[in-house]
């Protein structure tokens, strides 16, 4: 399970990823903002903040039990990995108004699920690979609004992602068909 933490930094006098001073740092969090989680097909929809992951938000709400590790929870929340999920968030441009007197802006992200897509205000911006990193991706002069802006991290189901690259990839990569097919019940 992976928790997310997202954050805008914005650098105004930089050389490489040097700073002058610590003043010259400005960063917006947008990690206590509200967040919503939706499935592919929109049938699931809960309010959240971050950090936060999939399973855990929807055992929040309720529609998962949890602790899917308990007897047959594993079975029972299997449909959670094999959906898309987005998260989602709307926020006003008035909140970085001081990004706009910077050079370079970066989103910075922590503990993304393994493999996503970030959307913002309708542009993709990242490709994310690895939930073991850190992301500082640089953004676009021309992508934040002073009105209302969209980010998404739509999270691909990882064991179709994992098998669309077996195939692709000349070495054999070992992965399991079906996840969970090594459960055994007595």
């Amino acid at each position: 399970m992976h928790t997310y933490r997202l954050v805008l930094v914005a650098v105004a006098w930089a050389v490489g990823l040097r700073l002058s001073t610590a003043a010259d740092l400005v960063t917006v969090d947008l990690s206590a903002q509200p967040w919503r989680l939706t499935n592919a097909n929109q049938s699931v929809a809960v309010p959240t903040t971050l950090p936060a992951h999939v399973l855990g938000v929807l055992a929040a709400a309720g529609i998962v039990q949890s602790d899917p590790l308990y007897r047959y929870g594993e079975l029972e929340t299997r449909w959670v990995s094999e959906d898309t999920w987005n998260f989602t968030l709307i926020w006003s441009g008035q909140q970085h108004s001081e990004l706009k007197a910077c050079k370079h802006v970066l989103l910075v992200l922590h503990g993304v699920d393994t493999f996503g897509d970030v959307v913002l205000n309708g542009r993709h911006v990242l490709r994310v690979n690895n939930a073991h990193r850190s992301w500082w991706q640089p953004l676009p002069p021309d992508v934040l609004r002073d009105s209302a802006n969209m980010m998404s991290m739509i999270l691909q189901p990882a064991v179709q992602v994992a098998l669309r690259a077996k195939v692709l990839n000349k070495y054999n990569i070992p992965t399991m068909a079906v996840s969970g097919s090594n459960f055994v019940a007595s």
